[in-house]
Order: C-alpha cells, then sequence, then structure tokens
C-alpha cells in the first residue's frame, strides 16, 4: 500500500502534469508484484523462492507433479520462505507446491543448456572427415597468404567477370543517358 502526501486534484499541486508522474505509477506497479523467476534451471538452482508460508503443527509442504513427489526443506528468511530440493527434481517440467489439499504455487523447472557447450575436433579428426565428404580444409597459419593473394581458382574468375559486367553497365547507362534523356534545358 503507498500513501501520496498530495492530491492529484489540480488546486492541490500539479504532481499529476509533472513528467515524473508516469514513471513513478509504472515503478509503483513494478514494485508490487511478485519477482519470482519464471523458471528454474535442473542441477543449478536448489532454493525456490515464495511468499511467506507459515506452516501449523503436523503441516507438511509437497512439491508433486505426474508420478513424483518430494518434501522439501523449508528455511524462513527476510520475510520468504525459501525451499530447498537439493537434487530431488530430475526431470524437467511444472511442479505444483502443495500444502495439504491447497496449491500455493506452481514451478517451472528447465533442462540445462549445455547444447551450448562447443566442443572442437582435432586438426586429425577435421581432416579425417574432409577426406571423406571432399571439402578442403585451410591451415590459417600456412595458408593465409594464398588466401589473400587469391591463389585459388574462383578469385580469380570472379574478379574478371565483374570488371566485365561493370564495363557492360556503364556503356547501358551512357547510352540510357544519351538517348533517353529527353528533358528540355532552360537556359
Amino acid at each position: 500500500m503507498y500513501l501520496s502526501a498530495s492530491g492529484l486534484n489540480t488546486n492541490d499541486g500539479n504532481l499529476a502534469r509533472h513528467p515524473v508522474f508516469v514513471p513513478l505509477l509504472y515503478r509503483l506497479a513494478l514494485s508490487g508484484g511478485n519477482e519470482t523467476p519464471l523458471y528454474y534451471n535442473l542441477g543449478n538452482d536448489n532454493a525456490l523462492a515464495s511468499k511467506k508460508i507459515t506452516l501449523g503443527k503436523n503441516q507438511t509442504l509437497k512439491i508433486t507433479a505426474d508420478h513424483f513427489e518430494a518434501i522439501p526443506e523449508i528455511r524462513q528468511a527476510d520475510g520468504k520462505t525459501l525451499i530447498y530440493i537439493a537434487d530431488q527434481i530430475k526431470n524437467a517440467g511444472f511442479y505444483n507446491l502443495n500444502l495439504a489439499d491447497s496449491l500455493l504455487a506452481v514451478y517451472s523447472f528447465n533442462s540445462g543448456r549445455t547444447e551450448s557447450d562447443m566442443h572442437y575436433l582435432s586438426k586429425a579428426e577435421l581432416e579425417q572427415l574432409a577426406d571423406k565428404s571432399n571439402l578442403k580444409i585451410f591451415d590459417t597459419d600456412k595458408d593465409a597468404v594464398k588466401l589473400i593473394a587469391g591463389d585459388n581458382k574462383i578469385g580469380q574468375t570472379l574478379w574478371k567477370l565483374c570488371l566485365i559486367l561493370s564495363l557492360i553497365f556503364i556503356a547501358a547507362e551512357i547510352l540510357l543517358i544519351r538517348f533517353f534523356n529527353n528533358t528540355k534545358r532552360i537556359i
């Protein structure tokens, strides 16, 4: 809850017309929201954040999903409840946090992003793959001068083609300007 010391009426002040008014309301709306993450990563995030949960005598929290049920460890800190799951959750998906028969929260778990971990082949493995698929491998240390100088056949044919096409298009432009330019000049 927020309390304003001045009213929004124009007789009380100019807060409603001031440029800081819209960002102020925007920050108020954001600070009142729930700041829990959208998802957790399997194996990395072992503590789930939740609003403060008070448990009665003989009450326990349960995390459930299809064919899965676990009782997590609970700690209260800074007005929040931290739910420690350790390595109990192994599969990605949605998990319900239940207190007795009532649903308190739903947590989403994603698999780790290990597919982005890039492993490189050694030079021998690259050469072996290149022999099978008719590829040519250039060594940047040894073949750099050849690549820059255009020692390969494709570079030689392309520059000749580019030069010929440039001359043809310049000639076409000159002809178009000379014979089809019908603008009258005023002196």
